[in-house]
């Protein structure tokens, strides 16, 4: 992401902690856009997302926050 803000590289520290102990987090945005930003950094650098927004129906929403072990 051009001009990265602090935030942004924090948050690279702490996904480099989880990914290097072999764990999941969870982030939220209140922004669709900001969502849609952080999905493409996050694979840019190799680390798997699930996107979930608003328009996501509830069921598959649902299921994924249940079941986050497998996105590793």
């Amino acid at each position: 992401m051009p001009r990265r803000s602090g935030k942004l590289e924090l948050l690279d520290e702490l996904l480099d902690t989880v990914v290097a102990e072999d764990e999941g987090t969870l982030v939220f945005t209140q922004y669709t856009q900001m969502g849609t930003l952080l999905e493409r950094h996050f694979a840019d650098r190799g680390v798997r997302a699930r996107y979930l927004h608003g328009a996501t129906p509830v069921p598959p929403a649902r299921a994924a926050c249940g079941r986050p072990h497998e996105l590793q």
